[in-house]
C-alpha cells in the first residue's frame, strides 16, 4: 500500500482535531470510568493505570492495527508508530495535553515525541538508511537538548558547557543503539524500558515525580511493543520507535539533568544500558529468540542498578521513602 502526498498531508491536518476530542471528550471518559471501576482514590493507582496498563495495551492495539491495515510490507515498518503514540496517550491520560506553544520543559517533550513521530515515519518511509541514520544520530539529539536547554546555552559556562557536552554525547549514544542495524528487535526494546527504569527510580530519588511517572510511561510503550515482538521478533525498531520512544527517554533525561537535584553522573550510567544487546552476544542462549531478551534485560540491568546506587549515594540523609 502506497501513501499519496495528498493522504499524507490529509493524516497530518486531523491530528490536532483528534488530539483536542481525546483531550476534552474521552480523557475524561476514561478516567471517570475507571475510577468507579477500580475505586481508585490515590497517586500509585492511577500511574499504575493510566501510565503503565494503558500505554501496553495501546502499543499492543496500535502495533497489531498497523500491520493489519497497512499490510505485511508497510505495516511492518509503521508499526514502531505504537511506542511513540502510546507514550502520548499515557502522557494525556495522567497529565493532559500540553500547552501550545508549550511553557514548560515536559510540555515540550510532547512536542518532541511528536516531532519524532513524523520525521521517524518519513525517515521510515523514504527507507533512506544512511542519511536516516545521521539524522536519528546525531540532529534529532541537538535538537532535542537545544529547544530543551536554549535557556542556558545562551548563558554557558565551564560546568554548564561540560553538562550539555555530555547530554549530546550520552544522547548521541543512545541514538546510536537504537539504530544499530542487525540487532534483535525486542532487544532494543528491551535496553530502553531497561534504561527508563533506572531513570524513574533515579528522578524520583531527585525528588522529581512527575518525571519519574513520565519515564515510567516510556517503560509501559515500549513493553507494549516488546510483547508484539517476543518470543518471536516480527516487527522492526525502526526509525519512528527511536525518534518516538527513543527520544521521549533523551527529552525527560535532560529535562532532569537540567532542572533537577539529580547529578549528571548517575544518568551518564544509564547510557551504559544500551550497550547490552551488543555486549549479550558473546553470552549463552543470546541467539534464542525466546531467551535473548531476557539476557539482554539481566545485562543491561547492572547499570541501572549501579547508577540507582549512586543516585542514593548522592542523595545521602536528603532521600527518604514516602511510605
Amino acid at each position: 500500500m502506497h501513501l499519496t502526498f495528498r493522504q499524507l498531508i490529509t493524516i497530518i491536518n486531523i491530528h490536532p482535531c483528534l488530539f483536542n476530542i481525546f483531550n476534552n471528550k474521552i480523557r475524561p471518559l476514561i478516567r471517570q470510568s475507571s475510577l468507579r471501576m477500580f475505586k481508585l482514590n490515590d497517586l500509585v493507582s492511577e500511574v499504575l493505570l493510566y501510565g503503565i496498563a494503558i500505554p501496553i495495551l495501546i502499543g499492543i492495539a496500535v502495533t497489531l492495527a498497523l500491520r493489519g491495515c497497512f499490510g505485511a510490507t508497510f505495516g511492518k515498518r509503521l508499526a514502531g508508530l505504537s511506542v511513540g503514540v502510546a507514550f502520548l496517550i499515557g502522557y494525556i491520560l495522567l497529565f493532559g495535553w500540553a500547552d501550545f506553544p508549550a511553557r514548560s520543559s515536559g510540555q515540550k517533550v510532547v512536542y518532541l515525541v511528536l516531532a519524532g513521530l513524523v520525521a521517524g515515519t518519513v525517515l521510515d518511509l523514504i527507507d533512506r538508511k544512511q542519511m536516516g541514520g545521521f539524522i536519528l544520530k546525531f540532529v534529532w539529539p541537538a535538537a532535542i537538548i537545544a529547544w530543551l536547554g536554549w535557556r542556558q546555552l545562551g548563558n554557558l559556562n565551564a560546568e554548564s558547557t561540560l553538562t550539555f557536552g555530555l547530554l549530546y554525547l550520552g544522547a548521541v549514544i543512545v541514538f546510536d543503539r537504537l539504530n544499530t542495524p542487525g540487532e534483535r528487535h525486542s532487544n532494543l526494546s528491551v535496553a530502553l524500558m531497561t534504561a527508563a527504569i533506572g531513570a524513574s527510580f533515579i528522578a524520583f530519588i531527585g525528588a522529581s515525580g512527575s518525571l519519574s511517572q513520565k519515564f515510567a510511561i516510556v517503560v509501559a510503550a515500549g513493553g507494549g511493543f516488546l510483547l508484539c515482538n517476543w518470543p518471536t521478533s516480527r516487527y522492526p525498531f525502526s526509525a519512528a520507535a527511536a525518534a518516538g520512544g527513543g527520544g521521549a527517554f533523551v527529552a525527560l533525561a535532560t529535562s532532569v539533568v537540567l532542572f533537577s537535584e539529580v547529578h549528571l553522573p548517575s544518568f551518564a550510567i544509564l547510557a551504559l544500558s544500551f550497550f547490552a544487546p551488543s555486549l549479550s552476544h558473546i553470552l549463552p542462549a543470546q541467539h534464542s529468540d525466546a531467551m535473548g531478551p531476557v539476557i539482554v534485560g539481566m545485562v543491561s540491568a547492572i547499570p541501572v542498578v549501579a547508577g540507582v546506587g549512586l543516585a542514593l549515594y548522592i542523595a545521602g540523609d536528603s532521600f527518604e521513602l514516602p511510605f
